[in-house]
């Protein structure tokens, strides 16, 4: 059984930026010749933008969340001397 990633072009970051930017443009000429209006280009890219953020924080590791700050609670310490 051969392996999925045998076939495998290894691309440098300069070819894979083009490559989504060849993707974007081909996209978006299908989107308008098919009658989607800018709006529906916007909602398009808020999608993606949302799933995005769901993969990115969902693989977030635990040492990467924000560590919450204690907040005191005692009110007589007002900060103020005297």
């Amino acid at each position: 059984m051969h392996s999925p990633n045998t076939n495998l072009v290894v691309q440098t970051a300069n070819e894979k930026n083009r490559g989504i930017s060849i993707l974007a443009s081909s996209l978006f000429r299908q989107l308008v010749a098919h009658g989607y209006t800018p709006s529906h280009v916007v909602n398009l890219t808020t999608e993606l933008l949302d799933l995005l953020s769901t993969s990115l924080r969902s693989a977030a590791s635990p040492a990467m969340e924000p560590v919450p700050i204690p907040v005191r609670t005692d009110s007589s310490d007002t900060g103020t001397t005297g």
